[in-house]
């Protein structure tokens, strides 16, 4: 099933927030499938002069973005997931 997610950081990012999600991003580019079981990243945009990105999975459930959305959270970034 494909998901669309919308990052925004929480309130204005820091720098140790940018490099946390820079850490996640690399991480996910290098390999989808290690944050979200069985996914994929099918595209992704960044509007950096809005802090806001949005990413298309195609992922086994729902269920399988909890790890993505919950270091994203702990990196004071909110994610909605549409569906």
């Amino acid at each position: 099933m494909k998901y669309i997610l919308i990052h925004r950081p929480v309130g204005k990012p820091d720098i140790n927030t940018m490099k946390a999600a820079i850490r996640i991003v690399k991480s996910i580019l290098e390999d989808p499938s290690s944050i979200v079981s069985g996914g994929k990243v099918l595209a992704a945009y960044s509007a950096l002069g809005q802090w806001l990105y949005v990413c298309v999975w195609e992922a086994p459930s729902m269920e399988s973005l909890i790890p993505l959305i919950s270091g994203l959270r702990d990196a004071n970034v909110d994610t909605r997931l549409y569906i």
